[in-house]
């Protein structure tokens, strides 16, 4: 078996592991001086961890004093600008789009005032094996009048 994860090593300490994963890492860790020695070196670790945390008192650790109203009012302002610069900014893009695109849209010019047919024929003869997109065409464009003749 090759060497035991330290992931599955630290389940192992924790007691996380399955009965059939103990097994194995026991019998590799009987075989493997390496392994064994991150496994003594994480033991120790953690008794002296839960040794720290089991002496500190409320004493010992010093909590700074907390003023939320001057950390309040710093995102609050920084919440304001940002809220204001996204308004303008908003408001400027609907100006702008309202400036190009309304006297497009107001303008009859170009707007026709009667049907158009548009007629395609194919040149020659279709060649049903070929892309449509290869076929010859004529394209003819005649309103009403031009139609009914």
């Amino acid at each position: 078996m090759k060497c035991v994860s330290n992931i599955l090593l630290q389940k192992y300490l924790d007691h996380e592991t399955t009965l059939q994963e103990n097994i194995q890492i026991e019998n590799h860790l009987a075989s493997c001086t390496h392994c064994a020695t991150k496994l003594k070196e994480r033991q120790q670790l953690t008794r002296l961890l839960k040794k720290t945390m089991s002496s500190m008192d409320e004493k010992m650790v010093e909590i700074p004093n907390f003023d939320p109203n001057k950390k309040y009012d710093k995102i609050k302002k920084n919440n304001k600008l940002k809220i204001f610069i996204y308004t303008v900014s908003l408001a400027a893009a609907c100006c702008l789009i309202t400036w190009i695109f309304l006297p497009a849209l107001s303008s009859s010019e170009n707007v026709p005032t009667e049907d158009y047919y548009l007629i395609y024929n194919v040149e020659g003869e279709f060649d049903a094996n070929r892309p449509l997109l290869e076929q010859e065409y004529q394209f003819h464009v005649m309103n009403q009048v031009e139609k009914d003749k």
